[in-house]
């Protein structure tokens, strides 16, 4: 038996011992590529300052920098180096022994930790921003990172925000989940005390980084959501405002031969309230989706943005930007749809659809040029269809009549009733000539529209409408 161990502990021991050198050098080119991923994103650049391989551990500084998140600096840049400590499987050592390829934990500086010490108000001890990351041998990467809860005070506005946890995985298909939450976060405005709060803000987001293209578009996911947002005035408590159940998602994807993409986005928000303003909107829904997008448009669009003269006019932006809105976006049969805008109120329901489309075969025969967009109108294809409660009707039209109103001559010698008449009169005369001229249909106490268009022709409510073109 002990010859055994012997001779299992001679072939084990040295792979134990090389293993580690081995994975090292693999993990280095892992980061090297990884810092080249996040310095081919537009609003990133990044670099490895520092890289020092070791065959248990390594450390390094990598430098991260954000373009355009500093509005206080000429630049506009914000530069972050980051210390990165690895150690090498494939036994990790740590809180607990654990089997991977690699661990990871990235934080800030000493520099930049002191400066934010003094800057922030921390609220507990240690790293302000922390990042761990481990890979299995199996190639799966799961991250954790967190930030302090803090504060922070700029003139009379400060900013309160709650602990930040988030927790990822990169799978062996690249497929990054990530998802985060913080409990509140607190802008409050001295001397006042005016503030706005979140709570419950945390989100979520999947993006299949193997088939990111060029165009830095790729197959995803995300949401965000608020469990509430409130806001309050120290003097008037009525002028604040409340929303509940606030969510956004939105889900990219691309053809099969990953030259176009489409893209949804839905807001949806449970309760809106803003006394002062009357405002008591619950249920609302907004969806809206692009289809048929090409993926060389986007590319080439963002090149023509990048590379734009300071002086670029109105020619200029009709030549290059109208040239390529005929020659690989419109040809694709892009869709915009308004696939739901819908809310309730006091007064009743309101709810929306709409879809403006390109009929794509026919302008790329039809041979276009960027001076005449007016051409395009007969190649596009619109339908809306609306529905309203009459109250709701009502109550929008009066709002409308009140602002035109209290701009007239003479309105203020009115006393509050004669306004309040002279209002309803306005309001009946404004609804029942959009009823007549056959703008909207009254039926059943809902006012409802419909248009079409296409190939140069339109119908309002079924009956043919004459353009203006």
């Amino acid at each position: 038996m002990k010859k055994i161990l012997s001779i299992l502990l001679f072939l084990i021991f040295p792979l134990l011992v090389a293993v580690p050198g081995y994975m090292g050098w693999q993990t280095q080119r892992y980061m090297e590529s990884m810092a080249t991923y996040i310095d081919q994103l537009p609003e990133y650049a990044a670099s490895w300052s520092e890289y020092k391989r070791g065959w248990f551990k390594s450390d390094g500084v990598l430098h991260v920098v954000l373009k355009g998140a500093n509005p206080l600096s000429e630049s506009l840049d914000v530069a972050l180096p980051f210390n990165v400590e690895l150690s090498h499987g494939p036994v990790l050592l740590g809180n607990k022994i654990q089997l991977g390829w690699f661990h990871l934990q990235v934080s800030l500086q000493d520099k930049d930790e002191e400066y934010l010490q003094r800057v922030l108000s921390v609220k507990e001890g240690g790293p302000i921003y922390q990042l761990d990351a481990r890979m299995g041998l199996h190639g799966h990467t799961k991250i954790e990172d967190r930030w302090l809860p803090f504060e922070y005070k700029e003139g009379d506005v400060q900013l309160v925000v709650q602990a930040y946890r988030g927790v990822g995985s990169v799978g062996i298909d690249r497929v990054l989940s990530y998802a985060f939450e913080v409990p509140s976060v607190e802008f409050i405005s001295e001397p006042a005390s005016d503030a706005i709060v979140l709570e419950a803000v945390g989100g979520d987001v999947s993006v299949n980084l193997a088939k990111l293209q060029r165009a830095n578009v790729a197959p995803g996911a995300f949401k965000l959501s608020i469990g509430k947002a409130s806001s309050k005035n120290a003097d008037d408590a009525s002028m604040g405002f409340v929303a509940e159940e606030f969510l956004i998602t939105g889900n990219t994807w691309l053809d099969d031969a990953e030259t176009l993409f489409g893209t949804r986005s839905s807001f949806s928000l449970n309760t809106f309230v803003i006394p002062s303003a009357e405002v008591d909107i619950k249920n609302m829904v907004l969806d809206v989706a692009y289809e048929n997008i090409s993926l060389v448009f986007i590319e080439q669009y963002q090149n023509i943005i990048a590379s734009a003269p300071d002086a670029a006019g109105p020619s200029y932006w009709q030549e290059h930007v109208g040239a390529l809105v005929l020659s690989q976006l419109l040809p694709y049969s892009p869709e915009i749809s308004l696939e739901a805008l819908e809310f309730d109120s006091p007064e009743g329901h309101f709810s929306a659809e709409a879809n403006l489309s390109v009929e794509g075969s026919a302008i790329a025969a039809a041979n276009l040029t960027p001076q005449n967009p007016m051409a395009v109108l007969p190649y596009l294809i619109f339908a809306l269809e609306a529905v309203a409660d009459e109250k709701v009707v009502s109550q929008l039209a009066r709002r409308y009549m009140a602002e035109q109103m209290n701009q007239q001559d003479g309105i203020q010698d009115l006393t509050e009733a004669e306004r309040s008449v002279l209002l309803d009169e306005q309001v009946e005369q404004l609804l029942g000539l959009i009823v007549a001229q056959q703008f909207t249909v009254l039926q059943n106490q809902r006012y409802s529209v419909e248009l079409d268009y296409k190939k140069g022709q339109a119908l309002l409510n079924g009956q043919p409408m004459p353009l203006p073109f």
